[in-house]
C-alpha cells in the first residue's frame, strides 16, 4: 500500500481520538500536531493545517450542541468580538515570533487553573448565571487574550475559554462546553485567514484531518450530553494537567 496513503489512514484514526478528546474538554491539537509533525510538517505547516480539523471538528460538535439545546442564547455575542480580533492577531504572531516563551507562560497559567479548580470545586459543579460578578470590559480583555493564544497556538484553547465562561460568566461546564465549540469554531475563521495566503497549509493532510475530525466531534458531542458536571470536572483536571506537562516539554 502507498506509504502516503497509510500516512492519511493514521491521520485519520488521529483526528477521530483527537477531535473527541477536544470536544470533552480540551487538549486535543497536542495529539495532532505531533501527528503531523510526525509525517514531516515543519512546526509552522503543522500549526496551521490542524486548523482544518479543528474548524470541522468544532463545527460538527456545535450543530450536535445546538439540535440538543444546550447552546446559551445571547451569550456568545457578549464574548466574540473581543475573541476574534485576539485570534487575528494571534495567528499573525505565530508565522513572526517563537513560541517558547508562550509555552512555558500557559503551561504555568495551566497550573495555576487546575490549583484554581481543586481549591474552589463548587464553582465549577452548578450553574450559576448570576455569579458573574467581573465586568464586561475585564471579561472582553480576557476573552481577547483568549483569541490571541487561540491564534498564535490553538491547541489547549478550549481549556482556557471552558475556565473564562465558568470563572468570569457564571456557566455550569455543560454549557461552557457547548459555548467553547461554538467559540472555537468562529476563532478559527480568522485564524485560517492568515495561514491561507501564506501557503501554510497542506491541503491533503488537512483534509483528511478535518473529516475524521468532524466525526469525532460529532461522537464527543453526543458523549458530553450524556455526563454530568462532576465528570466533566474530572476529564478537565487531567487534561489541564496533561497540557501543561506536555508544554513543558516532560513527554
Amino acid at each position: 500500500m502507498d506509504t502516503n496513503l497509510l500516512h492519511l489512514g493514521a491521520l485519520a484514526l488521529v483526528g477521530v481520538l483527537s477531535a473527541a478528546i477536544n470536544t470533552v474538554a480540551g487538549g486535543g491539537s497536542f495529539i495532532t500536531l505531533p501527528a503531523l509533525m510526525a509525517l514531516g510538517l515543519p512546526i509552522a505547516e503543522a500549526n496551521a493545517t490542524n486548523r482544518l480539523g479543528v474548524l470541522l471538528q468544532a463545527g460538527s460538535a456545535s450543530l450536535t450542541f445546538r439540535s440538543a439545546g444546550a447552546l446559551p442564547s445571547g451569550f456568545a455575542w457578549t464574548t466574540l468580538a473581543p475573541t476574534l480580533v485576539g485570534s487575528l492577531l494571534g495567528a499573525t504572531l505565530s508565522i513572526t515570533l517563537d513560541e517558547a516563551v508562550v509555552r512555558a507562560v500557559i503551561g504555568v497559567a495551566m497550573l495555576l487553573m487546575l490549583a484554581l479548580m481543586m481549591l474552589g470545586p463548587e464553582r465549577w459543579l452548578r450553574e450559576r448565571p448570576e455569579a458573574a460578578s467581573v465586568g464586561r470590559l475585564s471579561q472582553a480583555l480576557a476573552f481577547f487574550g483568549m483569541g490571541v493564544y487561540g491564534g498564535f497556538l490553538q491547541a489547549g484553547v478550549g481549556i482556557f475559554l471552558m475556565g473564562g465562561m465558568v470563572m468570569l460568566s457564571g456557566l455550569d461546564l455543560k454549557r461552557a462546553n457547548a459555548l467553547k465549540s461554538l467559540l472555537v469554531t468562529l476563532l478559527t475563521v480568522p485564524a485560517l485567514l492568515v495561514f491561507l495566503p501564506a501557503g501554510l497549509v497542506r491541503w491533503p493532510e488537512g483534509l483528511t484531518l478535518g473529516l475524521s475530525s468532524a466525526l469525532g466531534g460529532w461522537i464527543g458531542g453526543l458523549i458530553t450530553l450524556r455526563v454530568g458536571p462532576r465528570a466533566l470536572r474530572a476529564t478537565l483536571i487531567v487534561v489541564i494537567l496533561t497540557t501543561a506537562t506536555k508544554l513543558f516539554g516532560l513527554w
